[in-house]
């Protein structure tokens, strides 16, 4: 039958019994110390009475009270509290430091404070039964701290986001990879990557070969080399080999070509006949100038001829006046026998053949 718990103080039998009335079982001493009473004689139980003689009532209100006191502790704690000398079976339960211990082995005899291999926390057992790796519908379980954090970490932050159909008309608008081309055409439908479009603005539509010529020292953006004929590799500027060749220098004939060394060179189209590269010596136009022979009182020089030096002969062959005269003229009244060619007389001159020009630095498009 249902036995209703008692709403009242529960106390152990002979509890209140007067000091003589009850004594340790099986001894004379009077004690309230469950240890004194659960002694060998308890133990042994009433053959300690002699077959002749009857239990006493002391021993009545000892086995009373020492079995209720044990009834008592429960009801007072609910749960045994941990007992050192006591051994413990696997699921037994005590009370310790006011947490409940489950024992986790047989013939356990550790502390469950300090023992987790033989004892584990109730609160860690229930919570572990229940604390689940994964995401589920269970309404009983949870998740772990891990586990809640792991299956957040795959969600897409807080913000403001296309909806549905944005995201079906953007994709109907996406650009493919493949459409993303590395080089300059006609395509409607295609793209230049960043890098096609830079390389296209730095070239400025300039074709490889090409001479610039500027008015600094400084390097040119794009892809230029000095105009200076050194020798450079056809691997590595193998588009600029293919335009010009060797019409500037064969390099060393089988890895390099030479540049145009275009330093101190005045520059000329070539017309039908000319090769492309190369080169004319110096030159000047045609000078020329006359003097008339030995006519009295008469212009003797024209041109770049000039008369320097006239001598007045005699009749007898002697010379009788010498003189020196620097201005085309008349020449002396008798003959002159000294001339000059001077070019300064009609162009500016100078130790070299040139027209008039400026200095700039010369660069080739590779």
């Amino acid at each position: 039958m249902k036995i209703d718990r008692p709403n009242i103080d529960i106390q152990p039998f002979a509890g209140s019994s007067k000091t003589e009335e009850r004594t340790a079982f099986g001894s004379k001493e009077i004690t309230d110390n469950l240890e004194k009473n659960l002694n060998a004689d308890f133990a042994r139980g009433w053959g300690i009475v002699p077959v002749s003689e009857l239990p006493t009532m002391q021993d009545f209100n000892a086995v009373g009270f020492t079995i209720s006191s044990l009834v008592t502790h429960l009801y007072q704690n609910g749960i045994a509290e941990y007992a050192e000398k006591q051994i413990y079976n696997k699921g037994a339960v005590c009370l310790s430091d006011g947490n409940i211990y489950i024992s986790k082995t047989e013939n356990n005899a550790g502390n469950p404070v300090t023992d987790t291999t033989q004892w584990q926390s109730l609160k860690d057992a229930i919570l572990a039964a229940n604390i689940v790796q994964q995401l589920g519908n269970a309404t009983d379980k949870v998740m772990s701290q891990k586990s809640v954090t792991d299956a957040l970490n795959t969600k897409q932050a807080k913000g403001d986001y296309a909806t549905k159909t944005e995201l079906t008309q953007g994709l109907n608008t996406k650009l493919n990879s493949s459409n993303v081309k590395q080089t300059i055409g006609n395509s409607t439908t295609e793209v230049m990557s960043q890098k096609a479009v830079t390389d296209a603005i730095s070239d400025n539509g300039v074709p490889v070969g090409t001479i610039i010529m500027l008015a600094h020292k400084s390097e040119p953006k794009g892809r230029y080399l000095k105009a200076n004929g050194v020798a450079v590799s056809r691997q590595k500027y193998y588009e600029l080999f293919e335009v010009i060749g060797t019409n500037y220098g064969a390099g060393d004939g089988s890895t390099t070509f030479n540049l145009p060394d275009l330093r101190d060179e005045f520059p000329r189209f070539a017309g039908d006949n000319r090769e492309i590269g190369s080169k004319q010596g110096d030159a000047i136009r045609k000078i020329t100038g006359k003097w008339n022979g030995g006519v009295k009182n008469k212009k003797h020089t024209d041109g770049s001829v000039r008369f320097i030096k006239d001598r007045i002969w005699g009749i007898d062959g002697e010379l009788t006046t010498e003189d020196t005269d620097f201005n085309r003229g008349n020449g002396p009244t008798e003959g002159w026998d000294a001339y000059e060619l001077d070019s300064s007389l009609e162009v500016p001159t100078a130790d070299e053949n040139r027209p008039r020009n400026i200095a700039l630095i010369g660069w080739i498009k590779y």
